[in-house]
């Protein structure tokens, strides 16, 4: 049989109610944030303000549920790289759909 000895004990790695109820709360308000910013804000600013609220979600989500915190650094480089590729996306994307003279954006 195999032994098992050296494997790792995953007991730490374990969130407490406390840490999931307080990402919670964080993520439940920053969606209310959200709400009052689309209903009460209408200025050129507002689609920035709602993305910056959503990347603050997303660190947060990602933080708690993909264990990111504890995360060693080959797991940063992948995130980190899937990050700047979905950038170089939406960068290309946007410049297409801005350069375009048909009057729509």
């Amino acid at each position: 049989m195999a032994d098992h000895s050296h494997a790792p004990d995953h007991a730490e790695h374990v969130d407490s109610p406390a840490e999931l109820l307080v990402t919670f709360v964080a993520v439940a308000a920053l969606t209310v944030l959200n709400l009052v910013i689309s209903s009460a804000v209408e200025n050129p600013l507002r689609l920035g303000l709602q993305l910056a609220v959503g990347t603050v979600q997303a660190v947060i989500i990602a933080r708690t549920f993909m264990h990111m915190r504890r995360s060693d650094t080959m797991t940063y480089l992948t995130v980190g790289s899937a990050l700047f590729f979905m950038s170089i996306m939406f960068i290309l994307i946007l410049s297409d759909m801005l350069t375009r003279h048909n009057g729509s954006y």
